[in-house]
């Protein structure tokens, strides 16, 4: 699986939410990096990358949520499950790797790219052009 690259196609014409997702896209390509062992940054770890992955993700989810909920986003209560049901997978690749399972790439990365084709591509783009931008 190639790195991802940010493109327009991605956006959701919400400037901060379109750099959050850039930060996402960096961390799931430093995870690659890691996984397959290109990475020139020893410190960086599987276990590193998922730990940022989540504890950047609860930022980002907790922000998106509160956008949409001030803007009476109709589809929101659907949106937070799926944020939740994200969330678990992380946490759980997490935990695994903790408990010495070593995270196997095809399974990570298949989670993080479905994530960002049907969740970022899928859902999030329901709330393009229906949502302000932040102010």
């Amino acid at each position: 699986m190639p790195r991802i690259e940010w493109n327009e196609s991605l956006s959701v014409g919400i400037a901060e939410i379109d750099e959050q997702h850039r930060k996402w896209i960096s961390l799931i390509n430093a995870l690659h990096d890691v996984l397959m062992g290109y990475s020139e940054d020893e410190s960086l770890t599987s276990e590193s990358c998922l730990q940022a992955m989540l504890d950047y993700g609860n930022y980002h989810l907790i922000f998106e949520e509160q956008l949409l909920e001030k803007a009476g986003y109709p589809l929101l209560e659907q949106h937070r499950r799926e944020h939740d049901r994200f969330r678990r997978q992380i946490e759980n690749a997490l935990l695994a790797e903790q408990e010495g399972h070593r995270v196997l790439y095809s399974e990570v990365m298949n989670l993080l790219t479905s994530w960002l084709q049907d969740h970022i591509m899928g859902s999030d783009m329901l709330y393009k052009g229906k949502i302000d931008p932040v102010s």
